[in-house]
């Protein structure tokens, strides 16, 4: 390979002198202040595996991930973000008390899209085991004492309710993967100049929205998926050997789930359209309510 013709890759950058300074003073700026506040700082793996972000996102496909079957077989991703690694560590190492557990990190995330980086830095807390609204109150001071410890003055702070939210989707009978995938998506739902029926696209693509009506009943009136058996015997067959840890049965039982699970194309874009209204409500919230 001729490596004059081989160029980094769009939505990546290189960082060298004033740049690179200035981004490791932000980056130790905000570390530091969380570290005053008693967060306790946490490196997760770069690399995970795939269905830690999948289950978050609503969905096994998901096109914001970057996703590679490894040597051994495993389906592994590089993280979008950090939430889910530290939940991760939280359950996989159980911590002593019973909370609420406080954490700190920093370090790149990877989401493949249409913005300008693909690659970036986060920095974030996330405080665990704490329902009450004065948890929302510490992590919102901490965003702002963040953002003066880095001395930028120009920023806005945006809040969003996913309870609010979840319920919304949920009166147009959406199942929970469906809802997840929304959710997951309101930064391109919110943006007018985004087409809808991409979105509804995608999602048809992940088996989570149908793409027409059912010629043939796939589940009774409890919802479980029936097939007779020849039929089943012929999709195991087609699935063949298995995949990484899971048999053709399994594989088969989920996509039948899926297909169950499915919503119909209308009653997403409407879900979507009322979500894209929620998303875009600003303001005092007095005169937003």
């Amino acid at each position: 390979m001729n490596l004059d013709t081989v160029k980094k890759l769009a939505g990546t950058r290189d960082l060298s002198g004033n740049d690179l300074a200035l981004a490791n003073s932000l980056e130790s700026a905000m570390s530091s202040a969380l570290s005053a506040a008693d967060y306790e700082r946490i490196e997760t793996p770069v690399l995970e595996r795939a269905d830690l972000f999948a289950r978050k996102s609503g969905g096994e496909i998901n096109s914001s991930l970057y996703s590679f079957t490894d040597p051994g077989g495993v389906k592994v991703s590089l993280r979008p973000e950090f939430t889910s690694s530290v939940i991760r560590n939280l359950i996989e190492s159980p911590q002593p008390g019973t909370g609420p557990h406080r954490r700190a990190y920093s370090g790149p995330v990877f989401r493949y899209g249409d913005g300008a980086f693909r690659q970036m830095t986060q920095v974030g807390a996330e405080l665990v085991g704490a329902a009450e609204p004065s948890a929302d109150a510490e992590i919102l001071g901490l965003a702002l004492e963040c953002v003066q410890a880095a001395k930028i003055e120009r920023y806005s702070f945006r809040i969003g309710h996913l309870g609010l939210m979840h319920e919304t989707l949920r009166s147009f009978g959406l199942s929970e993967p469906v809802r997840m995938y929304v959710a997951s998506n309101m930064e391109r739902i919110a943006d007018e100049t985004r087409n809808l029926n991409d979105l509804l696209d995608q999602a048809q693509a992940s088996g989570l929205v149908t793409s027409g009506d059912r010629s043939v009943p796939m589940s009774d009136t409890n919802g479980t998926v029936q097939l007779d058996e020849t039929t089943r015997t012929l999709l195991r067959e087609s699935i063949g050997v298995p995949i990484g840890r899971r048999s053709p049965e399994k594989i088969l039982d989920r996509l039948m789930r899926k297909t169950r699970d499915a919503t119909d194309p209308e009653s997403f874009l409407n879900a979507v359209e009322i979500s894209r209204n929620l998303a875009q409500l600003k303001g005092e919230a007095g005169a937003v309510v």
